[in-house]
Order: structure tokens, then C-alpha cells, then sequence
């Protein structure tokens, strides 16, 4: 049974949520990791870059790179991507108690 245990543990567990963007479509997009908040949350000093990073990581369908992220952010409304960050964030488990992390619920910083 413990190994039973074990193997459920270390699953990848991570939620989906499909988004329609008015206009545009549906994308499809996971939560990250406790491994992915963790790395984020090193390299983030950016809030752009930082949600540039979500992005990139939480996108599936469309995958989505930093620097297309970047070019998205440029070229579309702030709603547009919030919601898209928004439910990455609550997938991932920050959109609740977010100020308890040092990732920041992004939507806040667009």
C-alpha cells in the first residue's frame, strides 16, 4: 500500500480549464506546479515578466513562449489576459491567499 501511496503522490495532478476569448476562441490552460510557483517566484522581480512567465508555463493550447507572451501583452486588452492569468492562478492555488506567497495573483499587475 505505501507504494500504492507513493505513486498517487507523485502523479502530476495538475487542473485544466478551457477560456474563451471573446473574439478569438478557447484556449486551454493548466495550474503550475508547487515546483513552477517555486522557480517563478525566483526569477520574478518583473511583474510583466512575471506574467509573461505564467503565461508560458501554464498555456497548453495554444503553447504560448515568454516572448509571445510578451508580444500578447502588447497587443491585447488587459481583461483579455487577466482572465487567462486569473485562471492559471486559481488552478495553481494562488488566487486564494495569494499575499501568503511571493507570487502575486496577477491580475493585479497588469
Amino acid at each position: 500500500m505505501s507504494e500504492d501511496l507513493k505513486a498517487r503522490l507523485l502523479k502530476q495532478r495538475l487542473g485544466e480549464k478551457t477560456i474563451t476569448i471573446e473574439g478569438v476562441g478557447d484556449v486551454l490552460v493548466r495550474g503550475l506546479s508547487r515546483g513552477e510557483v517555486l522557480l517563478l517566484q525566483k526569477s520574478s522581480g518583473n511583474p510583466t515578466q512575471l506574467e509573461q512567465k505564467i503565461i508560458a508555463v501554464g498555456m497548453v493550447d495554444p503553447k504560448i513562449s515568454e516572448k509571445e507572451a510578451a508580444l500578447w501583452q502588447k497587443s491585447a486588452s488587459s481583461g483579455e489576459i487577466d482572465q487567462v492569468v486569473d485562471a492559471i492562478n486559481q488552478l495553481s492555488g494562488l488566487a486564494q491567499g495569494a499575499q501568503k506567497s511571493d507570487v502575486p495573483a496577477t491580475g493585479e499587475e497588469s
